[in-house]
């Protein structure tokens, strides 16, 4: 059995994120307290959502960095897993049927996007790729796909 494990650039953990949220509440405290200092009160709770806010989004961001995508091809069947921390959604199709598509770009600019269909069903997969990475994962499946293929 084969697997190809794809993965986000997780480039920030939560150690990382910690003083970046701190400083950025330290300011915001600051900056909220001025304006209620001069009377301006009701500045203060908007930057208290503002850091919330802040929270909120790093920390959707820190968990879909950790996003995988599991590729396994046997001797009959191509198995794709995603999830974050465990498999979420799985799908499987007949290694003989199963069709690689790699389309381009609809709008200049955009990624590309690839695909494995079989029987009316299509994933997909390596979202978290650049182009350059997302072609040879193309090229990588076809040939491990057709190999199987020639040797079954």
């Amino acid at each position: 059995m084969t697997r190809i494990v794809i993965e986000s650039n997780a480039s920030a953990n939560g150690a990382d994120l910690l003083p970046l949220i701190a400083s950025l509440a330290l300011v915001m405290l600051v900056i909220g307290g001025s304006f209620a200092w001069m009377g301006l009160w009701l500045v203060a709770p908007f930057c208290g959502l503002e850091i919330l806010l802040l929270i909120g989004v790093l920390g959707y961001l820190r968990k879909h960095g950790r996003r995988k995508q599991v590729i396994s091809i046997d001797s009959d069947e191509v198995r794709i897993e995603d999830g974050v921390d465990r498999p979420e959604h799985a799908a499987s199709f007949k290694r003989a049927w199963v069709e690689i598509v790699l389309e381009p770009a609809r709008i200049r600019g955009y990624p590309s996007r690839l695909f494995l269909r079989c029987a009316g069903k299509q994933v997909r997969i390596g979202e978290m790729l650049n182009d350059k990475e997302r072609q040879a994962l193309a090229r990588r499946l076809r040939s491990l796909v057709s190999a199987a293929i020639a040797v079954g």
